[in-house]
């Protein structure tokens, strides 16, 4: 009930929520920049989302 309405994202939001961050090395394919985040939330660790 503390964050029912969250507007912005700060740092005390985001040390209750996650547990950790991995950003991996940036690759070029055809031209583009692309660059993999894996977020691991605090209770139900990480999320695979769709492309």
């Amino acid at each position: 009930k503390k964050y029912t309405e969250i507007t912005e994202l700060d740092a005390e939001i985001i040390r209750e929520f996650i547990d950790k961050i991995i950003v991996f090395k940036a690759e070029k394919v055809d031209g583009h920049r692309t660059q993999r985040i894996q977020i691991f939330y605090n209770c139900i660790g990480a999320i695979d989302l769709p492309k």
